[in-house]
């Protein structure tokens, strides 16, 4: 397992690298995974496995399986519509108070990354669009939140059944938006985002009905 930061105790290194194969769909949700395993593929001790995967559990995104290894969480309809709601919310408000606070440099940001250069970068770029919104609302609170969110969402956007189609599907819901907070005009900014959330939300939650 590759060292990126050697500061980090070897079970914060195994957390991150397990909880990043699960959000990032790496990991499918029912797949079973073993303690043994993980430690030989890793080339670590059992412990600091044993350890991360206690975490992930903490964290709801495995359950423990008594001498059967761990579960990945499977993702049903009340996690999706959880999910979206408080999304919904945060972000809805978070664009409304970007509207009178983005700077230039931002905007320029969030055109930059409207089109996504190919099918690998389209989560990448959909979660920095966010998280720029989110920090030209100037709240501190809603952004740790938002981000938060965005990583924790992150393996449900994957089973998005158009998740091959976003950049069309979000394309114009990102241009309108960055019209809005151009024009300062926060009530549309905070409709259009409400909307493209709320579309993901139904998308999403009718392929798991």
């Amino acid at each position: 397992m590759k060292n990126s930061n050697p500061k980090k105790s070897l079970r914060e290194k195994v957390y991150e690298c397990l909880r990043n194969r699960i959000l990032s769909g790496f990991y499918k949700p029912g797949e079973i995974i073993l303690e043994t395993s993980l430690a030989e593929e890793l080339n670590v001790s059992r412990t600091p496995v044993r350890e991360a995967l206690s975490m992930l559990c903490h964290d709801n995104l495995l359950d423990a399986l008594p001498k059967n290894g761990y579960m990945i969480k499977i993702i049903t309809h009340v996690d999706i519509l959880e999910m979206y709601f408080v999304r919904i919310l945060l972000e809805g408000a978070a664009a409304e108070l970007a509207a009178t606070k983005i700077t230039k440099e931002q905007i320029n940001k969030l055109e930059s990354l409207v089109k996504y250069p190919d099918y690998e970068c389209i989560w990448e770029y959909n979660k920095r669009f966010h998280t720029i919104v989110a920090e030209a609302s100037g709240n501190g609170k809603l952004i740790q939140l938002i981000d938060h969110l965005l990583d924790e969402g992150r393996r449900i956007v994957m089973i998005d059944p158009y998740m091959h189609l976003l950049q069309d599907v979000a394309v114009e819901d990102h241009i309108q938006l960055i019209d809005a907070l151009k024009n300062r005009d926060g009530k549309t900014a905070r409709k259009i985002m409400e909307t493209h959330l709320t579309n993901a939300r139904d998308r999403i939650h009718k392929s798991v009905i």
